[in-house]
C-alpha cells in the first residue's frame, strides 16, 4: 500500500502545467478527494488525500483551459489562488506551444475579474538575456505587457533563468542557437533596478524568486509564492488554515518575548532563497507539452511524448506508472 499523506496546502504544480494541459484529471481527482504520485528521485507512489486540504496554488502558463472548471474547484470548498507567467519571448520561439501572447494576456485578465486581483499573481519567469535580448529589451516587453495587465494583478514575480543549476535546461538548451545566457551582476542589478520603477509606476509589489541578493532598495522583495501571508489575507476565516500557517512561537530566551504572529514555515524541500510555505506538489515531471527551451521539469521530447500518451483523465496519477 502507498505512504498516506494528508497535505493542508498542495500546489498544482511546480512540475508540470496542470491547468493548461491536466484540468480535467485534477477536478476528477479533487472530487474523488485523493490522488496517487511518484517520488521522481526514488519512485515511490504516495496516496495524496485531500480531506485536509485547505488551499491550492495553481502555477500556469495558460489557464484559457481551465476556465471552465473553476466552478468545480470552488464546490471543494477549497481555497486557491494563480500564478501566472506571462512572458514574451514570442520572437525567439521559446515558448512554441503556448496560445498567442494577447490571448494570453486576455485570460489573465478574465481571470482576475473573476477571483480578483489578489488571487492573480503575474510572472515573468524565468527572465533571460541572448545574443539579441538584452535588458533594455526585456525590460520593454516586461513594460508592454504590465501596461495591459498591472491593473489586474497586486504582485510581479520574477526569477532569473539559472542554467548552470539544472542538468536539464543545460540539455535543453543544447539545440537552441540564440545563445541563452544568464545574467551578469551589472545586468541584475539594471534589470532589477528597472523592474523596481515599472511595479512603482503601477503601484503593484515586485518580487524576486529564490534569489539569494538583497535588492529592497530597488522596491524588490524576496517572494513566497507558496505564500502563508496572503492565504491568511485571503482566508482570514479558514480556521484550519490559520493554524496551519501558524506554527507555536519560539520564546526569545533573553527578552522573554515571543516572535512575530506572521511566522511561517518555510518549506525545507525547496531552495535555500525560497520563501514558500510546506505543500505537496502532485504534478509529474517530463509531462509538459509546453515545449520550452529553458524548461527544468522536462528532459527530453521522446519522455514528453510517452508520459502524455500515457495520460488518462480517469486515472489515480497523472501519468499512470508500473509502480502500482
Amino acid at each position: 500500500m502507498p505512504r498516506e499523506l494528508f497535505p493542508t496546502i498542495i500546489t498544482a504544480s511546480r512540475a508540470t502545467d496542470i491547468p493548461a494541459y491536466y484540468g480535467e484529471w485534477f477536478v476528477n481527482r479533487l472530487r474523488a478527494g485523493y490522488c496517487h504520485w511518484v517520488n521522481p528521485f526514488n519512485r515511490e507512489v504516495s496516496r495524496v488525500t485531500f480531506d485536509k486540504t485547505r488551499a491550492i496554488v495553481f502555477w500556469t502558463k495558460n489557464a484559457i483551459p481551465f476556465s471552465d472548471k473553476l466552478s468545480s474547484v470552488d464546490a471543494s470548498g477549497k481555497g486557491y489562488y494563480f500564478t501566472y507567467s506571462v512572458n514574451d519571448y514570442v520572437s525567439e520561439n521559446w515558448e512554441p506551444n503556448l496560445p498567442s501572447l494577447s490571448a494570453r494576456i486576455e485570460n489573465f485578465c478574465s481571470l482576475s475579474e473573476r477571483l480578483g486581483t489578489d488571487r492573480v499573481i503575474w510572472r515573468f519567469d524565468p527572465l533571460i538575456l541572448a545574443d539579441n535580448l538584452n535588458v533594455d529589451s526585456l525590460l520593454e516587453r516586461i513594460e508592454r505587457i504590465g501596461a495591459r495587465i498591472h491593473r489586474y494583478t497586486r504582485k510581479l514575480i520574477v526569477s532569473f533563468v539559472d542554467i548552470a543549476a539544472y542538468k536539464k535546461v543545460q540539455r535543453n538548451l543544447k539545440t537552441n542557437t540564440d545563445g541563452i545566457r544568464e545574467f551578469t551582476d551589472a545586468e541584475t542589478t539594471k534589470m532589477l533596478s528597472g523592474i523596481g520603477r515599472l511595479a512603482d509606476n503601477w503601484c503593484i509589489k515586485a518580487a524576486t524568486c529564490s534569489e539569494h541578493g538583497d535588492y529592497t532598495q530597488y522596491g524588490i522583495e524576496p517572494a513566497s509564492c507558496v505564500d502563508g501571508l496572503l492565504l491568511r489575507k485571503l482566508y482570514p476565516e479558514d480556521k484550519e488554515l490559520l493554524e496551519y500557517l501558524s506554527p507555536p512561537r519560539a520564546k526569545n530566551l533573553f527578552t522573554g518575548e515571543y516572535n512575530d504572529v506572521n511566522r511561517v514555515m518555510k518549506d525545507s524541500g525547496q531552495r535555500l532563497n525560497c520563501g514558500c510555505v510546506v505543500s505537496k506538489d502532485i504534478g509529474y515531471y517530463d509531462s509538459c507539452p509546453a515545449g520550452c527551451s529553458y524548461c527544468y521539469a522536462n528532459s527530453t521530447p521522446t519522455k514528453i511524448t510517452n508520459n502524455v500518451a500515457k495520460h488518462n483523465p480517469a486515472a489515480e496519477c497523472l501519468v499512470p506508472s508500473a509502480n502500482f
